[in-house]
């Protein structure tokens, strides 16, 4: 077990709540990940204390981390053709970057700037992606 850490929200009267949550802990590929909801209850109304937790729910069905699967990014930003991005085509998305060629443009906005480089991250050393 690994305690992954928590965000607090508020639910609307059926119980149901949008939230985003990034951890600061790693997860390792293959790791499952399940999640609780604890009912916290205010004893004394004060903002400045923490509210006392009432009930906690089952636990989530489980979510296993697969870093290597998952829909693969498109444009995929293999630029040479050799089935993994590497160095080679951060080299040339850099060149991309200081020449404005719009062929490596990866957000489809048609210019080549910090966006892109941003979307080449989410593919960095991904093999076999584009097959």
């Amino acid at each position: 077990e690994t305690y992954l850490g928590f965000v607090e929200v508020l639910t609307d009267s059926g119980g149901n709540a949008s939230f985003d949550f990034i951890s600061s802990t790693s997860v390792s590929s293959g790791e499952y990940i399940v999640s609780t909801a604890t009912l916290l209850y205010d004893i004394d109304a004060d903002p400045q204390t923490l509210s006392s937790p009432l009930e906690t729910s089952e636990f989530s069905a489980p979510i296993q981390v697969d870093r290597e699967s998952g829909p693969c990014p498109q444009p995929y930003p293999d630029f040479n053709d050799d089935q993994t991005v590497d160095a080679i085509d951060l080299l040339m998305l850099l060149g991309g970057l200081e020449s404005g060629n719009t062929a490596l443009d990866l957000t489809e906005d048609s210019v080549v700037d910090k966006d892109d480089l941003l979307e080449f991250g989410l593919s960095w050393q991904r093999p076999n992606c584009a097959n």
